[in-house]
């Protein structure tokens, strides 16, 4: 009795603390088939091990820095193989793997240390293999996603179970746009339990990508899919954007960001980093393909880190707004934490979450990422990773969602957002294949009549007008099963017609001008992009070649007009050249004639004779306008030769001037100045007066050089005296600005 009395004590008094242990040890427990992911190094040389049955173990024995992507590996036992920033590769004894260099990540310069890709970095086991891996890796913006992703391979039994890379940075082609890729990767398991997906999302379009790894390698051939927003440079859906997100000109800061796939596969998220937005797709993991986007949340600045619940009920986002919980069964956001902490989330295999906070010794965690609201416990510096650091990233873990209970249907659409008069392409997604299936299909606009339905596991359709319509897949199998998914479809409107360019029939330009193309003013308000990349209402330029401007409603619907601009060469003007001099008492005929008909031509005295007899020293100049209105310019300068002794110089008489009645001082080079022809320098007086008989000018010693300065437009009087003929003249002249 008083045995059973004291157990029953003991039992009633340690029961509590019994359990509490139990439930500790339950939480803090990896699965076996997540011990290959139970050590995690990364940040600079930072680390932490998951063990049966503790809380996580901080590791000090890293050699790696990475600012963002890396991966770690393990066996099944939980004991480290090798890990990686996509750059190098280091093996269990911290040492640089065999062969494990140049693995294609991006290791330029950057905002962070190396590896400055989101999730740069990846490691998977090859599906039917003991030994070999796959390392993943892609580029950063920093580097403009030049070199897209890439894949090495590790062979474990090398290097006495050490490892060595046996082949590197294998190019992985992507057949969307120019084949760039954003910093975003996620690897989850193919529903058959054996093989792995690795999904990239395209530069420059809405296109996601989904490579299928078996036994037999990597496919080339991706599984494609097209929704959600577009990833376009400077960061917003607005091609006018200037703001670039960083202190790098690159433009492609819209790149940056986490992309996850949910524990049960039904599931993908993904964060803008530059345009501040997180959005929702459905996931088929049978086929890799994503659909029916979901905008989260429009306006989370500065979005980097998403994570799912174990029960892939929760989504978790981290940014400029701190950290926000979005509950996807009741859409209920709460923000569990309003602290900007900019870094990654991963789901670690105890079931808890764990964030990084930038370039600091402390992880954050989520103790209960199942519980809604602020009952998931976030705890801000929880673990501590001293006397090393985090960074923004940690591990990429590859997802095993469980075998699915029926069958995954879902369809893939190359077009969610499509400019109107464009094709919208859909195609079944099932898993597994249900052979003799009916397949049907309802695109959602009645107003096309028998056009509006299609049957068979592929269809095609073209949306008459601008809007949102909803297409609707049904399928029935063999067995009667009966299935229906839907997602959206956007229309966008776009400009309809032709963009001219005005100025494009002024061609060919004259050689020595600028070409000035603009849009007309219908297109102002539009978003313009000429092709170097600016945004005005015009285009200057000088040289020839082929010129285009896009006008776009929205960044995928764009009418772009081009033009080939070229120049006349130079009008060729025949030289009036060498300067030289005018022989005493006679003259120079000046001779410009082109060979070209219907040429033009202008002294600056005003005559337009193709020649000129010059007999005063100055300079002459004449310009040639050819049939086309190009213009060419020669000019000389003579001057007076010394007369022999005993020769009289200027002597003229009334005949011998032409005294000009009209002068035109605008600035023109072209009858600038009161220039009488045949009038030697320094041999005359002149005196000119205004219309009230104001004298406004007087020399005895004229050169051809009053231009009428400091006086308005008007008539005036002049009287001219030659002192070697004692002639006086006296006149009018008309002064034209």
């Amino acid at each position: 009795m008083y045995y059973s009395s004291f157990c029953n004590c003991c039992i009633k008094r340690f029961l509590p603390g019994l359990l509490l242990s139990c439930l500790l040890l339950l939480q803090y427990a990896p699965t076996l088939a997540q011990a290959d992911y139970s050590r995690w190094y990364f940040g600079n040389r930072a680390g932490i091990a998951f063990l049966v049955g503790t809380p996580p173990v901080t590791l000090t024995d890293g050699v790696m820095t990475s600012g963002e992507g890396c991966a770690s590996i393990a066996d099944a036992q939980g004991n480290l193989l090798f890990y990686t920033n996509g750059i190098l590769a280091w093996n269990k004894l911290h040492q640089p793997l065999a062969n494990g260099f140049g693995l294609g990540g991006f290791g330029g310069a950057s905002e962070r240390t190396p590896s400055s890709a989101t999730q740069g970095a990846a490691i998977v086991a090859k599906p039917g293999s003991a030994t070999e891996y796959y390392i993943f890796a892609l580029d950063a913006a920093e580097n403009g996603l030049r070199n897209g992703l890439v894949y090495s391979v590790v062979d474990m039994s090398r290097q006495g179970g050490l490892g060595e890379v046996v082949s590197k940075a294998m190019p992985i082609p992507v057949p969307v746009g120019d084949g760039r890729i954003t910093e975003k990767m996620a690897v989850v398991r193919h529903a058959n339990q054996r093989d792995i997906w690795v999904i990239v999302h395209a530069w420059g379009s809405n296109m996601f990508c989904s490579f299928l790894l078996t036994a037999n390698g990597i496919s080339t051939s991706p599984a494609l899919s097209a929704g959600g927003n577009m990833h376009w440079p400077n960061g917003r859906s607005n091609v006018n954007s200037t703001n670039n997100g960083g202190n790098f000109a690159s433009n492609n800061y819209d790149a940056i960001g986490y992309m996850k796939v949910s524990p049960d596969g039904r599931r993908l998220a993904l964060a803008q980093y530059q345009a501040g937005q997180v959005q929702l797709f459905d996931f088929n993991c049978g086929t890799g393909t994503i659909s029916n986007p979901v905008a989260l949340d429009a306006a989370f600045p500065n979005s980097y880190g998403v994570e799912f619940s174990p029960n892939s009920n929760l989504l978790y986002v981290s940014g400029g707004a701190g950290v926000r919980q979005y509950n996807l069964l009741t859409a209920q956001t709460v923000a569990i934490s309003s602290t900007i902490t900019l870094g990654a989330l991963q789901l670690g295999p105890d079931g808890r979450i764990y964030q990084v906070s930038n370039s600091a010794s402390l992880l954050n965690v989520i103790a209960a990422p199942d519980r809604a609201g602020l009952a998931c416990n976030y705890m801000l510096q929880a673990i501590s990773l001293a006397p090393n650091r985090a960074d923004l990233g940690l591990p990429n873990l590859l997802v095993r969602p469980p075998a699915a209970s029926q069958p995954l249907v879902t369809f893939s659409v190359i077009g969610t957002e499509v400019c109107v008069g464009e094709t919208t392409d859909f195609t079944a997604a099932i898993f597994p294949v249900q052979p003799g299936a009916a397949i049907s299909w309802d695109f959602g606009e009645a107003s096309s009549g028998p056009l509006n339905v299609a049957t068979g596991p592929t269809a095609s359709h073209r949306y008459a007008s601008v809007g949102t319509y909803t297409a609707t897949m049904h399928v029935r199998t063999a067995s009667g099963s009966q299935y229906s998914y839907s997602q959206p479809v956007h229309i966008l409107a776009r400009f309809s017609g032709h963009v001219t360019l005005f100025n494009a029939a002024a061609m060919p330009f004259c050689a020595g001008t600028s070409a000035l193309l603009s849009v007309p003013p219908a297109f102002c308000d539009a978003n313009l992009t000429w092709q170097d990349g600016s945004h005005g209402i015009s285009f200057s330029t000088r040289t020839p070649g082929v010129y285009w401007v896009d006008v776009a409603v929205s960044p995928q619907c764009v009418t772009r007009d081009s033009v080939v601009v070229r120049f006349q060469p130079d009008v060729v003007v025949r030289p009036l050249g060498p300067d030289r001099e005018i022989p005493c008492n006679g003259s120079v005929v000046l001779d410009a004639t082109s060979a070209v008909a219907g040429t033009t031509y202008r002294w600056q005295d005003g005559s337009s004779q193709p020649t000129l007899r010059a007999r005063l020293p100055g300079k002459y100049f004449v310009t040639l306008t050819s049939p086309n209105g190009c213009t060419g310019n020669s000019s000389v300068q003579l001057r007076a030769a010394a007369c022999p002794p005993g020769t009289t110089s200027g002597g003229i008489t009334a005949s011998d001037l032409l005294i000009p009645n009209v002068i035109t001082p605008n600035g023109d080079d072209l009858n600038e100045a009161f220039i009488i022809q045949d009038l030697p320098p320094s041999s005359s007086s002149l005196h000119v007066y205004n219309r009230w008989g104001k004298a406004v000018f007087e020399t005895e010693n004229y050169n051809n050089n009053w231009d009428a300065t400091g006086q308005p437009a008007g008539q005036y009087y002049y009287y001219l005296f030659v002192h070697a003929s004692k002639q006086s003249y006296r006149g009018w002249v008309e002064v034209i600005r």
